[in-house]
This record gives C-alpha cells, structure tokens and sequence, in this order.
C-alpha cells in the first residue's frame, strides 16, 4: 500500500520513527510511490528483491524485470565525492565495486540490499533512520560475508 504524508511533521515522523513500518511505499498525494525513498519491507522482502537481481530479473520462473535493464540500472553514472566514500552511482544502485559487479541499494534509513553477482549473493539488512548508513555495507563486507 502506499503512505502520503498530509504534513511536513507527519513526513518527519515517518522519516524519523523506530518503529517498523508496515509494508507501504511513500508517495506523493497523486499516489505516486517516490523513486529511491519510503519503501519500507522486512530484511526478507529485500533479500527477495536482491536474489531477483541475481537471477538477472525472473522471480519464481517470472520475469520481473528485464536482464538488460538491471544490467544498464547498475552501470556507473554518477562519481561521487569524499561524501559518499568516493563510491560511483547507477539508477538508484551504489556500485560498491565496479570491477566485480557489486552494487547495493542503500536507504537514508539504513536498509540496504547487496547484490555480489561474482560469489552469488544476495544479502539485506534493515536498520532505523541515520544520516550515514554506509556502515551497514562494512556490516555486510566485514560480518557476513565471510560466513558465505
């Protein structure tokens, strides 16, 4: 379902609460989910998305999204700066490592899906709300990873 918020509180309280939201999209009052922001689901949900990803687009023998897009989405568009760990950036994906294709959606709440398609892996972790979140790929680099 998606979520609007009627006023700029009620937008902060959504943004900033510690409570696990239910499965809704934030969206605009044309109920127009916003790219790259407000999609809230469980570390499952978003493992889902990232196995998707792997499987180049097919979910469950059906195709979700095409292969080529999910390859073009993950391209390099964007170098960042010392801000953003001097990472590059796709369309709404962080390429973590562009020589092995490694790429990660990486949420201002500190959600992120990580996507190694060279091992085959597909990681997620949900977090609350905080102004840097890259923490949670050296999470995933440093305490998960290994354990593959």
């Amino acid at each position: 379902r998606s979520y609007c918020a009627e006023t700029a509180e009620e937008h902060k309280s959504f943004t900033l609460t510690n409570k696990p939201q239910e499965k809704v999209w934030f969206s605009d009052r044309k109920d127009v989910g916003a790219a790259g922001y407000g999609l809230c689901l469980s570390a499952s949900e978003l493992a889902k998305i990232g196995q998707m990803c792997l499987d180049g687009g097919v979910w469950q023998g059906q195709r979700i999204v095409s292969s080529e897009w999910l390859a073009e989405s993950a391209r390099v568009r964007v170098l960042c700066d010392g801000q953003f760990r001097n990472m590059r950036y796709g369309y709404l994906w962080w390429i973590i490592d562009e020589k092995k294709g490694v790429y990660a959606a990486i949420g201002n709440s500190g959600n992120v899906v990580y996507i190694d398609p060279e091992r085959s892996i597909a990681a997620a972790v949900t977090g609350f709300f905080k102004p840097t979140v890259f923490d949670r790929v050296d999470f995933i680099q440093e305490k998960l990873l290994p354990l593959f």
